[in-house]
């Protein structure tokens, strides 16, 4: 081979070796700009990097002739170049979850019975049903926009619960009925109106724009104790911060510590209702005044502030623990599901897959214990997912987990504050103290602030067990070391 040839050849193996480098560059400034690793964390790789680009430079140097050098050139270059596209991109997805407040819009329906007319003209000297004692902005919004429509020949009835006025539409006292969307649930969970829906029909729809502002949720999750309240319900749809929340979950964390409590309490707690004057209410009612309502509930409740929130349906826990290549729980007891007889969960040790879990910890009629058990079913599940959310291992499912939660869940969490967590678990690696508690009590019928003339089922906490959690709280706010009780 001429002298020539060989210092093409010498030539196109420092080319390769010099791309390797240049996207070598590029890699160390998306590392450390992206802020998703700890800073020590991107000195060892950039230290590991520098001396394997070495390594290949001397190989490309004396053995330019090797197609073996030049393919881990193109093979470091190519995996670089990968990492630095895709960290921005799964960084924007991390962000982009941590900004999903949801939608406080009210959405307000005029409701008549099937058959009757469904054009709104043809009500022009009807009777309107509305709700002023419990909702007077939506209900005053709705009667201004139906005045543009139809002029304001019309009377109005106005009631001051919900069933009441249901009741006056059923007992044609009224011609139509006003009613927030999000209170439809509550309706047609009792029995006098399970079969509202297919009872009548929505002739208008009008929509009240919600407060712009959003809740401030903790921005510093690594120096300062934060709490934060995650609810959810088995409605399929769109995700609102108005609405019902079925589970009820609210943990506190010391970050300092590594310690937090996870108390779980029943949907039907009859605790006080910021909305209607602190009067007693289900604290499932809380949320249909919004998730501002609920926090303040909650806080107040159990002496705390609870300034962030997690939002989600039954269905995102299949998603999440798909992503999380399924969870282990301890299970007290054998049961199945009440309408599927194929469905069985052994007693002891069992690994739920996504779909097992929805199943699993929505299950209630067959326990001994209903629904406390199903709170307690909810909280084995919790506990398993965060003790994998909070291992190492998270990164070999953080993509998968990206794409389970993309639009399944609402948070008001500050982003770069989860950031700095992570960082902070890279390091340390901390083994996380979880405190588990659920709130028990005897069932029975009271009225509720939502719904001040009809005796609804609720439950009433245990004092003494509510007045322990309060005392363990406080305890871990102030950095103390607690134990399981």
């Amino acid at each position: 081979m001429s002298e020539q040839q060989q210092t093409k050849r010498a030539i196109g193996a420092g080319f390769y070796w010099v791309l390797a480098l240049l996207v070598s560059i590029v890699f160390s400034i998306v590392i450390f700009f992206l802020g998703i690793l700890p800073l020590s964390w991107c000195f060892y790789i950039l230290a590991g990097l520098a001396f394997l680009l070495a390594i290949l430079g001397a190989l490309s140097s004396k053995f330019y002739r090797s197609k073996l050098v030049k393919f881990l050139n193109l093979l470091l270059a190519f995996i670089l170049g990968y990492v630095s596209i895709m960290g921005p991109y799964y960084s924007a997805k991390l962000l982009k979850l941590f900004d999903s407040f949801g939608q406080n819009d009210v959405i307000i329906n005029v409701y008549v019975m099937k058959d009757q007319s469904d054009n709104l003209m043809d009500y022009q000297y009807a009777s309107f049903i509305t709700g002023m004692a419990y909702e007077e902005s939506a209900c005053t919004y709705a009667l201004d926009e139906i005045s543009n429509t139809i002029g304001n020949q019309y009377t109005t009835l106005d009631y001051d619960s919900i069933y009441s006025g249901a009741d006056s539409l059923y007992r044609r006292e009224g011609d139509a009925f006003i009613m927030k969307a999000s209170l439809e649930t509550l309706l047609t969970s009792t029995e006098a109106f399970a079969n509202f829906l297919e009872d009548t029909k929505v002739i208008a729809t009008y929509i009240l724009k919600g407060n712009d502002s959003v809740i401030e949720g903790s921005k510093d999750l690594v120096n300062e104790p934060f709490a934060i309240f995650f609810g959810g319900n088995d409605q399929e749809g769109e995700l609102s911060t108005l609405g019902r929340t079925d589970v009820n979950i609210l943990v506190v964390v010391n970050p300092t510590t590594g310690q937090l409590i996870q108390v779980n309490i029943p949907r039907d707690s009859y605790i006080p209702n910021p909305a209607y004057g602190y009067a007693s209410d289900k604290l499932t009612h809380l949320g249909v005044n919004g998730i501002e309502n609920t926090l303040e509930g909650i806080g107040d409740y159990f002496g705390v502030e609870v300034k962030n929130y997690v939002l989600l349906n039954f269905t995102t826990y299949r998603q999440v623990i798909d992503s999380l290549g399924g969870v282990s729980v301890n299970n007290p007891y054998a049961f199945g599901f009440w309408d599927n007889p194929s469905v069985w969960f052994e007693e002891g040790p069992i690994t739920l897959s996504g779909e097992d879990a929805l199943l699993y910890v929505r299950e209630r009629k067959t326990l001994p214990d209903g629904d406390f058990g199903r709170v307690m079913h909810q909280q084995l599940v919790m506990n398993a997912i965060m003790q994998k959310l909070t291992s190492r291992s998270i990164i070999f499912h953080f993509g998968d987990l990206l794409r389970g939660l993309d639009g399944k869940f609402l948070t008001n969490i500050y982003g770069r504050g989860v950031y700095k967590l992570v960082q902070k678990q890279l390091v340390e690696g901390t083994d996380w103290d979880m405190i588990s508690y659920r709130i028990d009590g005897g069932t029975g019928g009271a009225y509720c602030a939502i719904a001040p003339y009809q005796e609804l089922s609720v439950v009433f906490p245990d004092e003494a067990q509510v007045e322990l959690v309060k005392n363990e709280i406080q305890m871990l706010l102030r950095g103390e070391r607690i134990t399981q009780k």
